[in-house]
């Protein structure tokens, strides 16, 4: 048998070409967490989404690079179930946009809300998020419009710039 390219199969698999599957895609490298993230700018690479985790379903699992160029051996990855963090991840993906350079960012009133929150600045410069022990100050529709975005803390919270 004998490809478009006039070579001669040589039985393996690498001869086909198959594309990877993207309804079953995995990141083969070591996990870390936004806490080890937070004020360091990396690459985001790609992302899976609808992850099941202990910690619930609908999970996203980011792959990052510090270096764009870095070997797939140097990739982290980390689970997120931020809405804001996945909507800039969907956002990027509609646009082809990958890879993307950020870096991720602490609340100082993080502090106050928990040990674990995800934040995300919008546009307009309001944090957004909470820990759901925290009454009224609770959920990612929480919104702090108290602090500017250049106010960071790196011990709890995160958010993509």
């Amino acid at each position: 048998m004998t490809s478009n390219n006039n070579s001669t199969d040589d039985g393996s698999l690498s001869f086909l070409n198959i594309q990877p599957d993207e309804a079953n895609k995995h990141f083969n490298c070591p996990e870390t967490t936004q806490q080890k993230l937070i004020n360091l700018q990396f690459w985001l690479i790609d992302f899976i989404e609808d992850v099941k985790t202990k910690f619930g379903a609908n999970r996203f699992l980011v792959k990052i690079k510090f270096k764009k160029d870095d070997p797939e051996s140097e990739a982290k990855k980390f689970f997120t179930n931020s809405s804001e963090i996945k909507y800039i991840l969907q956002e990027i993906k509609k646009r082809n946009a990958f890879p993307r350079k950020v870096t991720m960012r602490a609340s100082e009133r993080a502090i106050i809300l928990s040990k674990k929150i995800f934040t995300v600045v919008c546009p307009s410069g309001v944090l957004f998020g909470g820990n759901a022990n925290n009454s009224a100050n609770a959920g990612l529709s929480y919104a702090n419009t108290n602090n500017t975005a250049t106010n960071t803390n790196a011990n709890i919270g995160s958010q993509l710039y």
